[in-house]
């Protein structure tokens, strides 16, 4: 059976080549293998069948995505926004649970400051104290202890405790302060 190829010369006219040397039939070709051209043969241009020919080339498969494939796409996204939504939650908890501890600290080290610029007579313990100070409420203690670690020195522990409404914390921090 010999090969047919047709295609459409510069004039729209189709034309039939082989690529063997064996021909059957008038014409020289067998009118089956003219047919199995034929339906190769893509339409004229213009023509109806040429744009809905050309429209099948443009939305075949090859060329685009499935709405399976869309689907999978969002949900895979979907899930990596509700990951990073949980991190973002974590790290808003965190940064609050450290500016609370960091009040804390700053709490703590005024009295100290102000400790140290009092005499060293009026030095004394003091009992639990509640304190409020950027929209929180902590609890600061102070503790002297005298002759610790040698004589005419003062040990002086100051401790702030709060909570961030996840845990509670405190924070001790300690001076010596001499005569």
């Amino acid at each position: 059976m010999a090969m047919l190829k047709m295609t459409r010369n510069s004039l729209q006219t189709p034309t039939v080549t082989s690529n063997s040397r064996r021909f059957t039939g008038s014409a020289g070709f067998s009118f089956i293998d003219v047919m199995l051209a034929l339906v190769d043969l893509p339409p004229l241009n213009g023509s109806r069948s040429s744009v809905r020919h050309q429209e099948h080339l443009r939305f075949s498969h090859a060329y685009g995505f499935s709405l399976i494939e869309v689907m999978l796409s969002l949900v895979i996204l979907a899930i990596g926004v509700l990951a990073l939504t949980q991190l973002q939650l974590t790290v808003t908890q965190g940064n609050g649970s450290s500016n609370t501890m960091a009040m804390a600290v700053s709490l703590a080290e005024q009295k100290i400051e102000s400790l140290k610029t009092t005499s060293y007579s009026t030095i004394q313990s003091e009992s639990l104290t509640t304190v409020t100070a950027s929209g929180g409420t902590y609890t600061r203690q102070v503790i002297v202890t005298n002759n610790q670690p040698m004589l005419n020195v003062k040990t002086v522990r100051v401790i702030v405790s709060g909570a961030d409404g996840q845990r509670t914390f405190t924070v001790p921090l300690s001076t010596v302060i001499a005569q």
